[in-house]
């Protein structure tokens, strides 16, 4: 009969999902929104219209392609130019 073994240590690892990226960074407070042409943030005071193009920071959205290699650009070499485009409809601050 072969020896027992100890159960494996509980996972060190948690379960992931997207996580918006806040100013304090601690996922509390206002998120980092900013404007995609100028990159002035959006807040309360200077908020986004409904017509513009806003980018919005975000962590956990799922595995990269492609290695990372020290000293190397950050990026796969593509265009700069490509994103994923969102229609989200918000509530009007009126109610």
């Amino acid at each position: 009969m072969p020896p027992e073994h100890p159960p494996p240590p509980p996972s060190q690892y948690k379960a992931a999902a997207p996580r918006l990226l806040t100013k304090t960074m601690d996922g509390k407070g206002e998120a980092l929104l900013t404007d995609a042409i100028d990159y002035k943030f959006v807040t309360a005071a200077v908020p986004a219209r409904g017509d513009e193009y806003l980018t919005l920071y975000l962590t956990g959205l799922g595995a990269v392609g492609g290695a990372a290699v020290a000293g190397n650009a950050s990026g796969d070499g593509g265009s700069l130019d490509r994103s994923t485009r969102l229609r989200l409809r918000l509530p009007s601050p009126s109610g």
